[in-house]
């Protein structure tokens, strides 16, 4: 029994490191769309993400439920996590179980980085569109009304209807 979980703990751990590296090669891809400024292509590539994002959510959930299989199989009450399981593994299960949570650190690190550069990115847009959108705006009203108004101001109004009549 507790070697099926084990085998199925080290699957799912595997599958969660093809996801993971899926979604930075998908990080890197969105830092190109968000520089050529493809909308259409970010909406696109949003929803693989939230896609994977799911799946990920899933496979945690089963290797919760692998994890208290195991848990169970060792006779422990308390609540566990993978380092307090390690121990009672052995040499070869220990060693993939290890290396599997160096290339998940890795591959986070490097998936974290991405999403602080493509945030910055897509703030650095946003910046740009709106000083375009107030230089537009101020410039407009600036030529339409501006000039005029403090000419209009600083002039006595005429009158239409003389008040002595």
């Amino acid at each position: 029994m507790m070697k099926k979980s084990v085998k199925q703990l080290r699957e799912v751990l595997k599958q969660e490191i093809d996801v993971y590296r899926e979604m930075l090669e998908i990080s890197i891809e969105k830092t190109n769309i968000i520089i050529e400024g493809q909308i259409k292509k970010l909406e696109e590539i949003t929803e693989q993400e939230q896609k994977l994002i799911i799946k990920i959510g899933k496979l945690e959930d089963i290797r919760e439920n692998i994890v208290f299989n195991i848990q169970k199989g060792l006779g422990i009450s308390e609540d566990i996590d993978m380092s307090k399981i390690m121990p009672h593994l052995d040499e070869e299960d220990k060693d993939f179980i290890e290396e599997q949570k160096e290339e998940l650190l890795k591959i986070l690190n490097q998936l974290k980085d991405r999403n602080t550069l493509n945030g910055t990115l897509i703030n650095d847009s946003l910046e740009y569109i709106n000083l375009n959108i107030d230089l537009l705006t101020n410039n407009s009203f600036e030529n339409i009304y501006g000039n005029k108004s403090k000419e209009i101001n600083l002039k006595p109004a005429k009158r239409i209807f003389d008040s002595k009549a």
